[in-house]
């Protein structure tokens, strides 16, 4: 309603502005003339004869004319899209309405830009060590796959960093009304930490030779029905969060799944067992789908949805 009473008052600005406008237009052109068609303008005492324009007056209307064409548009504006107010409660996600009840924080929560920048810097420094001692001791037959798989996991690594660090690097609730879930977190320096310290525990256990076991699979999923609901959910997150985020969440997709193979190829030379492989990619692709679920939770806090 308080958009419409304030459209009220615009719109009778503007007939006043056009009325006075059209009454100076006149006087301007035709001077102090009593037969300018009844217009109501005093009479003139600047010196000029009846008919000479008055340049003074003409450039009062020109900016009067603009200020009109400025009320215009601000009615327009208001008319066609609600006001802050009325995009309000009922269409704010629950997590973004509840943000300040009660629920805990996690470390990222409230960690400072310097706090990260240094764990980052850190936790690069040991994936590059341990990538590095991975390849030495490498067979041959494995070394160029790891090199492959290296390159694309830092090219995702740094993609994915872009799309989290322009869209989610602040503190939001996520998985609201979960008891067991729900928290206060940076879904950016959670998701950025992560996929670090998990390829610096990968390579780790390469060095020492370990893997996954097919025991640690939990059933119920193939992996190609792993790989089918993590890119129904990124194209969820793809949907729901803002315009401006899409193109570079896109490329950090691709770069996943490049990503992916990439490794996929990397583990099928240096494990050549297939149930250990299998372990791997189930456990590759589990971790995937938990930080696609958060980058979600994230994108859902944010999304505000229009009111057609």
């Amino acid at each position: 309603m308080s958009r419409f009473i304030s459209a009220a008052y615009l719109g009778e600005s503007i007939a006043m502005n056009v009325n006075f406008s059209f009454r100076l237009l006149i006087r301007g052109i035709y001077g102090n003339n009593a037969n300018c068609g009844g217009c109501g303008v005093p009479a003139r005492s600047d010196g000029h004869t009846a008919g000479q324009p008055s340049f003074s007056g003409l450039r009062l209307c020109s900016k009067i004319l603009v200020l009109t064409a400025l009320n215009f548009i601000i009615l327009a504006h208001s008319l066609c899209r609600p006001s802050l107010a009325e995009a309000s409660d009922h269409l704010r996600p629950l997590a973004n309405l509840h943000f300040d009840t009660n629920a805990p924080r996690t470390e990222t929560a409230d960690m400072s830009e310097e706090r990260y920048e240094a764990r980052m810097l850190s936790l690069r420094e040991k994936v590059e060590m341990l990538y590095e001692r991975l390849y030495l001791s490498a067979g041959p037959r494995a070394r160029e796959p790891l090199a492959a798989a290296q390159a694309a996991w830092l090219d995702m690594a740094g993609k994915y960093d872009r799309v989290l660090r322009r869209s989610l690097n602040a503190a939001v609730k996520v998985f609201y009304g979960d008891k067991d879930k729900e928290r206060i977190t940076n879904i950016f320096m959670d998701n950025t930490l992560s996929i670090y310290e998990q390829r610096a525990m990968d390579l780790s256990r390469w060095i020492d030779g370990d893997a996954p076991t097919g025991a640690q699979m939990k059933p119920g999923k193939s992996l190609q029905e792993w790989k089918s609901a993590i890119r129904d959910k990124g194209a969820h997150v793809e949907y729901v969060m803002a315009e401006r985020y899409r193109m570079d969440e896109h490329a950090s997709r691709m770069a996943w799944e490049k990503f992916c193979d990439a490794q996929e190829s990397f583990l099928s030379a240096f494990h050549g067992d297939g149930s250990a492989v299998r372990a791997e990619l189930w456990l590759m692709h589990n971790r995937l789908m938990n930080l696609t679920t958060l980058q979600e939770q994230g994108a859902i806090f944010f999304h505000t949805e229009r009111e057609e």
